[in-house]
């Protein structure tokens, strides 16, 4: 299912990484809030982008279609991949413009820091999209009145949808890269 963006989520999306960017470079250097938005916004966007499948997609299905462990690490290396391209991107565009009085290597070159704050965030998204996806999208309601176990007078009724949803993720996760006690415990839905 290919995930579109709306343009109020376009905006949206683009306000929260500049602005965690410019929090970073306030928290870290003291200042350079411009700065620290380019390099968040090239950082982050081509991630977003992927994610959404609007680049790369067939190394996209390609990863997700991928056991967990291969899909973990190769999600890591192509983000690690985008981090160090943006992070290069926008260092020479900082460059080139004049707003960085570095030197281009050290404006294009992450420092380790950096790489390992733009991974440590990563690996909780990976993991969290990859159960959303495993799961479905019922699992995480949007709205209160989409809430998906309804009690009935047999016990816990579940809906077709989430229930079809369930049997997929399970069946998933019966392969033997998955088997042991977390396949058992999200298969016993009854």
């Amino acid at each position: 299912m290919r995930w579109r963006f709306s343009t109020l989520e376009i905006i949206l999306l683009l306000l929260v990484v500049a602005g965690s960017g410019m929090a970073y470079a306030w928290v870290v250097y003291g200042g350079g809030g411009l700065i620290g938005a380019t390099y968040a916004l090239f950082m982050c966007m081509p991630i977003l982008a992927f994610e959404r499948h609007i680049i790369f997609r067939r190394l996209y299905r390609r990863i997700h279609g991928s056991p967990t462990p291969a899909f973990l690490l190769s999600s890591l290396a192509v983000y690690f991949i985008f981090v160090n391209v943006g992070y290069a991107a926008a260092g020479l565009l900082l460059h080139v413009a004049g707003v960085m009085r570095e030197s281009r290597t050290d404006a294009m070159l992450p420092s380790l820091n950096v790489l390992v704050y733009a991974l440590a965030t990563s690996g909780p998204i990976i993991f969290v999209l990859r159960v959303r996806e495993l799961l479905g999208r019922d699992v995480f309601p949007e709205s209160p009145d989409r809430t998906i176990p309804q009690a009935g007078a047999g016990g816990t009724r579940v809906s077709f949808h989430r229930s079809r949803r369930i049997d997929i993720a399970c069946r998933a996760l019966r392969r033997p890269a998955h088997a042991g006690i977390f396949g058992q415990a999200v298969c016993s839905h009854g």
